[in-house]
């Protein structure tokens, strides 16, 4: 399969269940990409649970073979990225301590928060929204 280009700032999707085979054994990277502009990949394994420490393991062991069998001379160094359902920080740092390679953990939200939460992670002031009165998400920006 051929890279694809996506219109999200220079990155090509590549494959998605991506089948890795190493021995006799077959694993699965779920979605792979390259960044036209870094020349870089990036590896993105899902975790519908929390954070494990093994995933770490797991997404390393992606990471060498993808930089062994390849990525060419002209490649900058991989990015693997584990999106979990939670996580736990300190076991985060200690699972990904130490590698050579550069593996980020993150959480992702199957549904949006709700709304006041929303303008409140993003810096609004919930209580002065609250006391206004504004009829749009325009409106409250523009209070801003």
């Amino acid at each position: 399969m051929g890279r694809r280009c996506c219109a999200y700032h220079g990155f090509c999707f590549e494959a998605r269940q991506k089948r890795i085979t190493v021995g006799n054994e077959h694993d699965y990277i779920d979605l792979v990409f390259y960044h036209r502009l870094l020349r870089c990949h990036l590896l993105i394994d899902l975790k519908v649970r929390h954070f494990q420490h093994s995933d770490a393991g797991q997404m390393n062991f992606y990471l060498n073979y993808w930089k062994r069998e390849v990525t060419t001379p002209e490649d900058t160094p991989l990015v693997g990225l584990l999106l979990c359902s939670d996580k736990d920080q300190t076991k985060v740092e200690y699972a990904i301590g130490g590698l050579d390679q550069q593996v980020f953990v993150s959480r992702y939200l199957v549904a949006l928060p709700a709304f006041m939460r929303l303008l409140a992670a993003a810096g609004y002031d919930v209580k002065v929204v609250k006391a206004g009165h504004f009829r749009t998400l325009k409106d409250i920006l523009a209070a801003a």
